[in-house]
């Protein structure tokens, strides 16, 4: 099961109205745990409740929920029916919605390229890849050559990263982020001064 970052939701919700209007060329909303619209290709729905926008216009939908894991933003995608008198109209158009709904998250959940490349310098300086061909196909695939050496500078920041020690440490979002703005400069402070390639 998917779960949901909040700054990820709406994009996501935007993608699937996008695409699925140029599919089927209907009115479509995606809506959340409050039945709210929060993204339509019709953009005077958009904070509207789902049941006055249907309540206005009187049509046939289908509804298929959304396959995120978080209580605050559930929803789901609501389309109007192409052919209300088919049934195998239905069930394609529920089809349809749910590839699109797939296609969509995964390809928002898809970890970067710079995250791959971290996890894949923490797993070999951690000595979780033994296979020295292994690493060099992984570094090859993520750009990196590892067939020159390579020198690893180990900078303990952890007083300017987290002001206080691990007393001062918390778990909140505002701190989280201030720490990653404060690793990513340290990491450009010395990739600058050393004058390094920009993925190393």
């Amino acid at each position: 099961m998917l779960t949901v970052d909040t700054t990820r939701y709406q994009p996501v919700a935007d993608k699937i109205a996008r695409k699925l209007h140029e599919l089927l060329d209907v009115l479509v909303l995606v809506t959340n745990h409050e039945d709210v619209v929060v993204a339509s290709n019709s953009t005077r729905n958009v904070g509207a409740p789902a049941r006055m926008v249907f309540r206005a216009v009187d049509m046939s939908t289908v509804r298929v929920p959304l396959p995120f894991a978080c209580d605050r933003l559930a929803g789901e995608v609501i389309v109007e029916q192409p052919s209300p008198e088919s049934p195998s109209s239905t069930r394609l158009t529920r089809a349809l919605i749910e590839l699109v709904i797939n296609q969509a998250t995964v390809a928002e959940w898809l970890p970067t390229q710079a995250e791959l490349r971290n996890k894949f310098i923490y797993d070999t300086l951690h000595g979780t890849i033994a296979d020295p061909q292994v690493l060099l196909r992984e570094g090859q695939i993520l750009g990196m050559d590892l067939s020159q050496p390579r020198s690893v500078i180990l900078v303990n920041a952890s007083d300017y990263i987290h002001p206080g020690g691990s007393d001062g440490w918390t778990s909140d979002e505002p701190s989280q982020v201030r720490a990653r703005q404060r690793s990513r400069f340290i990491i450009a402070s010395i990739v600058g001064f050393f004058e390094l390639p920009d993925d190393t």
